[in-house]
């Protein structure tokens, strides 16, 4: 189900039911909300929702992957049509379902495709590939060639919007999790968040969504088995913790203006424990936005 909550208080709104699922995109102008939608497991295409309510319209028929990336003026969608083991196929859609044109890319050979993300001009992809014991980040900078980037077992990843870095969350040879920032190419490597929680966690607190600022200079992770929020400035080299929780933090994404962090905290200790959405400003400040324990979105 797919809602419209308003953070800043008031009432949520149905937009539309199915199965629908994340991640969720945005239009450049707020007009439109593109979403996957599964009607079986292999009958599967984007939908585009009515901001403000209205009939949802398929973008694209049925694909292999539904999960899109937008054109920056949101005229055409893009999103994987076909994978085999030596390539992959991305057809972008105009707004009348039909394809405008393909771009492939020449995947490894041994690969097995797992998770890919996409930046936010929809041009740019990373997808994630294990090859053996290991695994790559294969990004397509625009069907212009692709970058081997070696990884080990990530699981998420996404690419800055000016497509200068590509932030992953990796499990090491033990086990155990951690998030690294490297330059696109694959060079300068650095973990972000010390190695702290395990392959569970990593898999289960899955963003869907970009963690990067619109301006690529802050990206949001987190640390201490994902109880603290951290902002890392690009520029500067430096982290700040700005928020914590007592049990977990989730969905860490930045608001539209990049001076303050959205995301979801699970506080105490079963039975008694609160969910709430809060916001927390690049200088720790921090305010709850919605209690979602004592008032979820449609009763849920």
């Amino acid at each position: 189900t797919v809602f419209v909550v308003p953070f800043n208080g008031g009432r949520e709104r149905l937009l539309a039911e199915g199965q629908y699922l994340g991640p969720i995109r945005w239009s450049p102008d707020g007009k439109w909300i593109y979403v996957p939608r599964y009607v079986t497991q292999s009958n599967a295409n984007v939908m585009k929702i009515p901001a403000g309510g209205g009939t949802p319209l398929e973008v694209t028929p049925s694909v292999s992957n539904p999960i899109p990336g937008l054109t920056p003026d949101g005229r055409y969608v893009m999103v994987l049509t076909a994978g085999g083991s030596l390539d992959a196929t991305l057809t972008t859609f105009d707004a009348e379902k039909k394809p405008v044109g393909d771009v492939r890319m020449k995947l490894p050979p041994d690969g097995v495709a797992g998770d890919y993300a996409w930046s936010h001009d929809g041009y740019h992809i990373v997808l994630a590939m294990k090859i053996g014991a290991i695994a790559v980040h294969a990004a397509d900078f625009a069907g212009a060639r692709n970058r081997i980037i070696p990884g080990i077992n990530t699981g998420n990843e996404t690419l800055s919007p000016d497509n200068r870095f590509v932030l992953s969350d990796e499990v090491d040879n033990n086990g155990e999790g951690q998030t690294v920032l490297r330059n696109a190419d694959g060079s300068n490597p650095r973990t972000l968040a010390p190695i702290g929680y395990g392959k569970e966690l990593v898999l289960m607190f899955r963003p869907y969504n970009t963690r990067w600022s619109f301006d690529s200079r802050y990206v949001a992770y987190t640390a201490d088995s994902v109880r603290t929020l951290m902002v890392y400035d690009t520029k500067t080299g430096k982290s700040t913790a700005i928020a914590h929780a007592e049990q977990w933090i989730q969905q860490a994404h930045f608001r539209s203006d990049g001076k303050a962090v959205l995301y979801v905290a699970r506080d105490g200790q079963l039975p008694k424990f609160t969910v709430t959405v809060r916001e927390a400003t690049l200088d720790g400040k921090t305010r709850v936005l919605r209690d979602i324990t004592a008032d979820a979105p449609g009763g849920g």
